[in-house]
């Protein structure tokens, strides 16, 4: 949809986006009812970006102090211990604002000096280096605490644990790592030149998105055995990995790296939730770069507030144990994020002519295309609801037990 329409998820699902006339030919209950949900679907995604932009931005602090420290720990080695660091920011509820206020500012800056297209550059040039220094932290780890158990929990599936909300929080963060549902890939799509090839670019995101994910699950699972924390949530990395250097030679260097690492791409991700609003603001309420980035900043502080707050002076508002930025978390990821991708997806299967679609999909370049054509039109129309839908009801009966 960005691609063909050359604009942000707020134009391009506009209700004028599709004639009246086609609306009245569809003969599928399916297609009218999604059709109908066509002029909220923008503006759902538009203001899950930003709930999503003060979620992150929140984390995003909490990776700047801790790289604050990790470079201090090489005039102080006793300056970063994991559970000091969370405490203090858990108390300090101001102190985690500040932070987000920070990283949201980091971000302003970048974008009004017109330097996200060098970052991105960067960022691009530095992904295989990650992958390697990702490999080695594995391999470090693997050479100094052998965890076959570890590894047997990450590849062998245990039945016996398995709970109905399973399938939807696996669905749930594969849809908020590939920026689905939140507007974010339809301006990728918008930035796109005409000659691209859809499917290459879909195929070359999901793939290293996995590869990036399973990496990240080798280092991060197997230090869970090693710290003996029980921990899940957003404070999962920032409790254990600290631990893990802290046991290894040279773990200070490792640290510093691994957080220079982990905020380039909470930068990255911010950079491309400010830079989707922006086109938002643009096309849809005639704004300036500079004002859109000073109204987005403004609400992504604003919307920051409360999980902030959440470990502080809203602890006492916790409904069931997890607290309101785990809470925000599961709502976000586990329930706004896949229904968003439902609705997406059917409206832009509803909206893009056959004759679009091949245009965009088929190649003589790729055969293959020809034969997965109706394999994807398949899926789109069938699979991807039928998927998330039963594992949203299986979720919520989980909760009605």
């Amino acid at each position: 949809m960005g691609k063909i329409k050359n604009s942000g998820a707020l134009k391009a699902y506009h209700e004028d986006a599709i004639s009246k006339e086609r609306a009245l030919k569809s003969s599928s209950l399916m297609n009218v009812f999604f059709l109908s949900s066509l002029k909220y679907y923008g503006y759902f995604s538009f203001a899950i970006c930003f709930l999503v932009l003060g979620y992150l931005s929140v984390v995003s602090g909490w990776v700047l102090y801790f790289l604050f420290f990790s470079t201090l720990s090489f005039f102080s080695p006793n300056a970063v211990n994991a559970e000091t660091l969370l405490m203090t920011l858990h108390s300090q509820g101001w102190l985690q604002v500040l932070l987000a206020g920070v990283h949201l500012m980091v971000v302003s800056f970048l974008l009004r000096r017109s330097l996200q297209y060098k970052v991105k550059k960067w960022i691009g040039y530095l992904s295989p280096v990650l992958g390697g220094f990702l490999a080695l932290l594995i391999y470090l780890s693997f050479s100094e605490f052998p965890l076959n158990e570890a590894y047997h929990f990450i590849f062998y599936p245990n039945f016996e644990t398995f709970k109905l909300s399973s399938f939807a929080h696996a669905i749930g963060h594969i849809i908020f790592s590939l920026s689905i549902g939140i507007g974010v890939i339809v301006s990728f799509g918008s930035e796109l030149k005409k000659e691209d090839y859809l499917p290459a670019f879909a195929f070359r995101v999901a793939t290293l998105d996995g590869v990036y994910s399973i990496l990240t699950a080798l280092l991060i699972i197997p230090l869970v055995f090693v710290v003996s924390i029980k921990v899940s949530g957003p404070e999962l990395v920032f409790k254990v990995v600290p631990l893990f250097f802290q046991r290894i030679q040279g773990g200070g260097f490792f640290a510093v790296i691994f957080f220079i690492f982990l905020y380039l791409a909470a930068v990255g991700g911010t950079m491309a939730l400010f830079q989707t609003q922006i086109q938002n603001f643009s096309e849809n309420f005639d704004m300036r770069k500079k004002k859109s980035i000073q109204a987005i900043l403004f609400i992504g502080l604003l919307l920051s507030i409360i999980p902030a707050l959440s470990s502080n002076f809203l602890d006492n508002y916790q409904v069931s144990g997890p607290n309101i930025l785990e809470q925000l978390d599961r709502l976000l990821v586990n329930w706004l994020l896949p229904i968003g991708a439902i609705f997406g997806s059917q409206i832009t299967r509803i909206l893009l002519e056959k004759e679009v679609m091949e245009e965009e999909f088929l190649d003589v370049n790729f055969p293959s295309a020809y034969v997965l054509l109706g394999h994807w039109k398949f899926i789109l129309k069938w699979g991807v609801p039928v998927v998330i839908i039963i594992s949203l009801l299986l979720q919520a009966y989980e909760l009605l037990l």
